[in-house]
């Protein structure tokens, strides 16, 4: 989602089937679901929600709290974690929206990540780079898919945001990444750590001056960002979408919290995941009442809530849960059956998966296509 922003000029014949198009989907909408979704599972509610919970038990493993937040996290990485990323395989190779071309390339993408990660089940060193690369990557990807969002419910709120605007949100949350990264690679504390039994290595540590530098460029970002929109608001009484300023904070003190904290694993599913999901799933189903309209001209548009609980909506969700738990548990356990170890199973997995995924989710969510822009927004 990182090329949500942009935009490119289109012939007439597009924009006539840009029209069309728009004539048979749903009514606008200021919500990527609903008012409640919208703010529990994409702008972070749910996170705080659980935040808040967290921080009035004691957590520990004796308390009762701990198994009710473990049957959380469990039932969250099984439902929601597990599934957001085979959400991207569907919306790749079963939207009609998306070129061939880019289904070539994210299969190519998937040969080499697969070609990568062979060597790393046999060496764990490899195994550790490999993994650490992507829980870095991961940063840069959950933020930018926070800058996507900003910029969908700009659009969905007709809140044109100015070039100058634009440039303050992507570079307070650039800031942020690069705060994050090098605070990694200053104190070991948050950037070593034992990722599913598989010790990930220090990198540094870099000179104090890098992070102090970080730290000055967030502040003034941040300064930027509240003095940018509050002029905005001064000067036409217009306030960045509430959803918009929610899901900031959330990916900025997620991204705060050390990778091993309990809490950090909540903002990963109800923040991240969750996020992604509702995003995939609203965009299949307006794709889904589109084909719907087209099959029946004369009918109105269906609205969501009617294709919610049709058969293909549920199918879709089931097939990517299935996706997602043979991903997730049964191929780590295949690989591990011919003697590989499980740890380093579950990590280059984990690994190639998400690297692909990263790398096809900044090809698909191209907002200059008139078709791809209409039915996200």
């Amino acid at each position: 989602m990182q090329d949500i922003a942009s935009s490119s000029g289109n012939n007439s014949s597009q924009i006539l089937a840009g029209e069309e198009t728009e004539a048979c989907l749903p009514g606008p909408s200021p919500w990527i679901l609903n008012p409640l979704l919208d703010y529990l599972f994409v702008a972070g509610g749910m996170l705080w929600i659980l935040w808040g919970l967290s921080a009035l038990g004691t957590a520990t493993k004796n308390d009762p709290t701990s198994m009710v937040y473990g049957a959380i996290l469990f039932c969250g990485s099984l439902l929601i974690s597990d599934v957001h990323g085979p959400a991207t395989l569907a919306r790749v190779y079963t939207s009609a929206t998306t070129p061939n071309k880019t289904r070539r390339l994210v299969t190519l993408a998937a040969v080499i990540f697969i070609a990568l990660g062979l060597p790393c089940l046999f060496n764990p060193g490899l195994a550790a780079i490999f993994t650490k690369i992507t829980l870095l990557w991961g940063v840069q990807h959950y933020t930018a898919q926070t800058y996507g969002v900003v910029m969908i419910y700009s659009m969905k709120r007709k809140f044109n945001l100015a070039p100058f605007e634009r440039l303050v949100v992507q570079n307070l949350l650039r800031a942020q990444i690069l705060f994050v990264w090098t605070r990694a690679c200053t104190y070991k504390e948050y950037g070593a750590l034992n990722f599913m039994g598989l010790d990930i290595p220090f990198w540094g540590p870099l000179p104090i001056g890098f992070l102090i530098f970080s730290q000055f460029a967030l502040v003034l970002m941040m300064i930027a960002f509240v003095l940018t929109f509050a002029y905005r608001f001064y000067s036409e009484r217009r306030l960045l979408p509430l959803p918009a300023i929610l899901s900031i904070a959330s990916v900025i003190t997620l991204t705060f919290i050390a990778r091993d904290n309990f809490n950090y694993l909540i903002g990963v599913i109800f923040y991240h995941a969750s996020q992604y999901l509702a995003i995939t799933y609203s965009y299949y189903l307006r794709e889904l009442a589109l084909k719907r309209a087209q099959s029946n001209p004369t009918a109105a548009p269906p609205a969501l809530k009617e294709v919610f609980f049709s058969r293909p909506s549920l199918l879709y969700y089931a097939s990517i849960l299935m996706v997602g738990l043979f991903i997730t548990f049964l191929l780590p356990k295949g690989i591990a059956f011919f003697g590989i170890s499980f740890t380093l199973a579950l990590c280059v997995v984990y690994s190639v998966f998400n690297c692909h995924h990263y790398l096809a989710d900044a090809f698909i969510w191209r907002i200059r296509d008139e078709k791809v822009r209409q039915l996200l927004v």
